[in-house]
């Protein structure tokens, strides 16, 4: 029985693995014919990339604010990045490619002119564990400006050719390769499976890498926790024979996400896998349960005071999606709830420190 469990589990390993390859070149052979007519741009800030709403009935704004919409890839100050053509909406955004989709960048965060201090990175999704507290830095170049991370692991977004790129605290950040706490290097480290109903492979490839983003942005906590109760993510086309556009947690450790290339490439899908990710943790991911303190859900009115009104009242309607959507926002723009939710900042704040 247990040779053919291990049998088994190698097995699922060695697929995820080839998943994993074919994607990441099917995403170079899509930026090499994206790049034919971009141009190079810089960051002046840090910024997120964000997918275009489509013009259905549903959606009443397009490339606004990363709260209502798709938020995949982030960059630091100083990066250099290929753009293609300029969009004007309410503002104006540039076109990037991102895991094979045409995503956007909002055109006042970008600079033709090349700053004294640039780099590139390439998407990496690896674990690091760590022996000792290590220096984060703000750009891949060693400075005065870090701080101390003094978890066990970090996983990283990206690479220099000297420096991990991750994500703390709401701020893109830098590890130096060669720093001595870094006891070792996982290239595949334990992700929650990501299993695709009746979707086409470009699809499961551009969801896969996706789920793995977001999944790195975590906090170690919740990475470690999802990753305890082998969470599992199902992506699919309809839930209950309906279409929709957001997602819902089925049980305890199982998340299930709507992923429609009909009429959208892709609709809104990476918001709801950090909100659905926070279900999963805050409200009883297996044997794990963190139910939300009374006097941080008294301050629902104040953290979501400029949120669309449909929204406002979805995530005030009850202690789990307050708890779920505060903690997306608390990953995403701590500052922000420390501003306007100083109790539920200080409860996650206490919870992953």
């Amino acid at each position: 029985m247990n040779k053919e469990f291990a049998m088994k589990a190698a097995f699922y390993r060695i697929a995820t693995i080839a998943i994993f390859i074919i994607a990441m070149f099917t995403m170079l052979l899509s930026q090499e014919a994206f790049a034919a007519d971009t141009k190079a741009m810089y960051l002046v800030k840090q910024e997120c990339s964000y997918f275009k709403l489509g013009e259905a009935p549903e959606y009443d704004m397009v490339l606004v604010d990363p709260r209502y919409n798709s938020v995949t890839g982030v960059y630091g100050p100083g990066e250099k990045v290929q753009v293609g053509n300029l969009v004007s909406s309410d503002v104006d955004y540039y076109e990037v490619d991102l895991f094979g989709e045409t995503w956007y960048i909002s055109a006042d965060s970008l600079s033709e002119k090349k700053p004294k201090y640039s780099y590139q990175t390439n998407y990496i999704f690896s674990k690091l564990t760590l022996s000792a507290p290590i220096k984060i830095y703000a750009k891949p170049s060693v400075s005065k400006e870090f701080t101390s991370y003094d978890d066990a692991f970090i996983y990283t977004i990206g690479e220099t050719n000297y420096w991990y790129k991750v994500f703390v605290d709401g701020n893109v950040g830098f590890i130096r390769k060669k720093s001595p706490e870094i006891i070792s290097v996982d290239v595949d480290p334990p992700f929650p499976l990501v299993e695709m109903n009746n979707l086409p492979n470009k699809t499961i490839e551009n969801m896969t890498l996706r789920v793995r983003y977001t999944f790195c942005m975590l906090p170690s906590e919740v990475q470690e926790t999802l990753t305890k109760n082998n969470l599992k993510v199902t992506v699919s086309n309809r839930i209950n024979g309906e279409r929709r556009y957001a997602g819902l947690t089925t049980g305890s450790s199982k998340i299930q996400l709507i992923e429609d290339y009909r009429d959208f490439s892709p609709v809104i899908i990476d918001d709801a896998i950090f909100h659905e990710f926070g279900h999963a943790y805050v409200n009883g991911s297996g044997n794990h349960y963190t139910p939300i303190p009374e006097n941080c859900y008294a301050e629902r009115d104040s953290l979501f005071d400029d949120f669309l009104d449909g929204r406002q009242a979805h995530y005030k309607s009850n202690k789990n999606e307050y708890a779920a959507e505060s903690l997306e926002l608390y990953i995403k723009e701590p500052e922000t709830v420390k501003a306007k939710a100083p109790l539920t900042y200080e409860y996650f704040y206490n919870l992953f420190h």
